[in-house]
């Protein structure tokens, strides 16, 4: 199996489907393109599937070396909504199998893996915009950059991106998703589930392993706009996998890790301030003498109350905010008036 010559070839058009805006290529064409690789289907407690966040998630190993790498994917109805478990067909669960069948081949073998990263199965193109070969150093070159937002462009790395530098450079290159113990309310038994329950949310944890290297990664899981969820969904658990996966590689191999210098408070509560065009704001108001004062008790009492109670719809804690303000290890009723009028400002929603 050559990864990087997989990932570098193009798909005919006429092996490449479409639906419903949708192109794809079937799990039957990917595993013959990919040589008949072994594959697996996992069972959790006897049966293909686990039920998680009220949906049913499934996965699919195959060998790495001497590993086993497990890739996953959630069932999901006609319009890529996550189906309820009571819901839940064999035919809908064969059918999240055979997508999670293509979707390893993509990821162990590269066959594909075009297709996932947005380039319609053009692997010319996207092998040379990753400008990598084996012997390269990912942390060296220029990441792909993708986008998304159409009011406030926010840049990421895609994880098909991420995984394609980390098995290119590294073909021994292994991932996985953490489990963690939860104890089942009804029963009292701890069993092993793939995220961890903390601060009022959940995290996913991903172990990679790169060039003989091992990292961890946390991310908490999201939305779309990158705030935590309190009720996710099997299909926003998934999404965090990938987005962590991604961040493990950038850390591991410094693939992308510049796109991550630009995160802060920011890209996970909507403000549009960068991180950069903080600590300009709070230079400029050092440099000029301005002096961040609390005002009368009644105005900042009650401004206190505005941020706590936008903090606890936003599913947001005081560490986060005390960190982004600039004022670690304060409670929100030492911090000054003017940060809580500019934490109020980008907690409020806005007008769609």
């Amino acid at each position: 199996m050559d990864f990087h010559k997989n990932v570098g070839t193009t798909i005919p058009k006429n092996l490449i489907n479409s639906k419903e805006d949708l192109t794809y290529i079937s799990w039957a064409t990917l595993l013959g393109l990919a040589g008949r690789p072994d594959q697996s289907v996992v069972f959790f407690g006897g049966m293909p599937g686990m039920e998680i966040f009220g949906g049913v998630i499934v996965a699919v190993e195959m060998k790495v070396g001497e590993k086993l790498q497990r890739t996953w994917l959630p069932i999901l109805d006609n319009r890529n909504q996550p189906v309820a478990g009571a819901k839940v067909t064999t035919r809908m669960l064969n059918d999240a199998i055979s997508r999670c069948r293509a979707k390893a081949i993509a990821m162990v073998c590269g066959n594909g893996l075009s297709m996932y990263a947005g380039y319609e199965g053009d692997g010319e193109k996207f092998l040379r915009e990753l400008a990598l070969n084996p012997d390269s150093d990912p942390s060296s070159v220029q990441p792909i950059v993708s986008t998304k937002g159409e009011k406030r462009k926010v840049s990421y790395l895609d994880w098909a991106a991420a995984l394609a530098a980390a098995k290119i450079t590294d073909p021994d290159f292994v991932w996985e998703v953490l489990h963690y113990n939860h104890t089942d309310p009804e029963s009292g038994e701890i069993e092993q589930r793939p995220y961890l329950t903390t601060a009022g949310g959940y995290m996913v944890g991903i172990k990679v392993a790169w060039r003989g290297k091992e990292h961890i990664e946390l991310l908490p899981v999201m939305d779309h706009a990158g705030r935590p969820m309190g009720s996710p969904t099997s299909a926003d658990w998934n999404r965090s996998v990938m987005r962590t996966l991604a961040k493990a590689i950038a850390v591991r191999t410094g693939y992308g890790l510049s796109i991550y210098a630009k995160e802060d408070f920011s890209d996970h509560s909507d403000s549009p301030e960068t991180g950069a065009g903080q600590q300009k704001n709070q230079e400029a108001a050092q440099s000029s003498g301005q002096q961040s004062t609390v005002g009368d008790n009644a105005a900042h009492d009650a401004l206190v109350k505005e941020v706590t109670d936008l903090l606890s719809k936003k599913n947001r804690t005081v560490e986060q905010l005390v960190q982004w303000l600039g004022h670690p290890g304060k409670s929100i009723a030492e911090l000054p008036d003017e940060a809580l009028k500019r934490a109020k400002a980008t907690l409020v929603p806005r007008a769609a």
